[in-house]
């Protein structure tokens, strides 16, 4: 998902026209022909040009049309979204409403700690993000176009780059992998959430497998952070799924203490009584009841 200064420079070039030569894009640019040729083919590969021989032009992506008004509205966004920033910003979002671990959010994308406090205050002082209590929250007031435009990109750059099966139930997307169910066996993929509870003796009914990808060895931390986010998905809310989450958090507490998770939050508040019954959330009864049947102390 990462684009330079040049390409994001040339890519504003051939927005502002609506179509360019490779060699009219060199001769404005002062770049050679050469690099201008690597730098269409990415920017071809990644969606946001195509081919009309012998030139290029601003492809119809939806996301594509988004940024060209967002450039054009102000050319200075390009330095903030330049090198690592689409992808730092996109990641971001997919925690948003979680608490932020920075390393962990370093490790996921494979940039130093001190690298990422440079985006972090890159957007934080354009306003495009804010701070709370732990919580990064994207300025949609203000921001709004650019949230569209990332939402849009991070859904074609995870249907094309990481290709989850036909029918694939997407619970999570981004620019480092996806969060999926499928009622069929997928080849490539790594099993995790509920799919892994069985191997700690967490047996559940689900008639669909759960998968990340790309293939990755998914730790006991990751499953259950997936799991919670499975069980949390808007519109499919699920109390028997979170009492499970619960279970698995108490047999692994040992490996799982890093985990931070709104929902796991709740669950333990639930399970010592210090909150009352939520809505889409088991109760403190049941939890007494299902951790006694799988002999796990609470």
């Amino acid at each position: 998902m990462n684009l330079n200064r040049s390409q994001l420079r040339v890519f504003q070039l051939v927005a502002k026209h609506g179509e360019l030569s490779n060699s009219s894009i060199s001769s404005q640019l002062a770049l050679s022909p050469s690099l201008v040729s690597r730098y269409l083919t990415r920017l071809v590969q990644l969606g946001f040009l195509e081919r009309s021989w012998p030139n290029v032009r601003l492809s119809p992506n939806p996301f594509a049309h988004t940024l060209t008004s967002l450039l054009l509205a102000d050319s200075t966004l390009a330095d903030v979204l330049a090198d690592r920033g689409i992808t730092v910003l996109a990641t971001i979002m997919e925690y948003e409403g979680e608490e932020v671990d920075i390393r962990k959010l370093s490790q996921e994308m494979s940039i130093s700690p001190p690298q990422l406090y440079i985006y972090l205050r890159r957007f934080l002082s354009r306003g495009i993000l804010s701070k709370h209590r732990g919580r990064l929250t994207f300025n949609r007031t203000l921001w709004n176009a650019l949230y569209e435009f990332l939402q849009a990109y991070q859904r074609y750059y995870v249907l094309t780059v990481f290709a989850p099966p036909p029918g694939a139930k997407l619970y999570r997307q981004g620019a480092n992998g996806v969060l999926f169910s499928s009622f069929s066996r997928v080849a490539g993929a790594s099993l995790t959430g509920f799919s892994l509870f069985p191997d700690y003796g967490i047996q559940l009914l689900e008639n669909e497998r759960f998968y990340r990808l790309p293939k990755q060895k998914v730790t006991p931390p990751q499953a259950l952070l997936d799991a919670l986010r499975i069980a949390g998905s808007p519109g499919e809310e699920s109390a028997r799924r979170r009492l499970y989450c619960y279970l698995f958090y108490r047999e692994r507490i040992k490996h799982v203490r890093s985990v931070r998770h709104p929902d796991l939050e709740t669950l333990k508040k639930i399970a010592n009584g210090s909150l009352p019954r939520q809505a889409h959330f088991p109760t403190a009864e049941e939890i007494q009841e299902k951790a006694k049947e799988y002999d796990i102390r609470l």
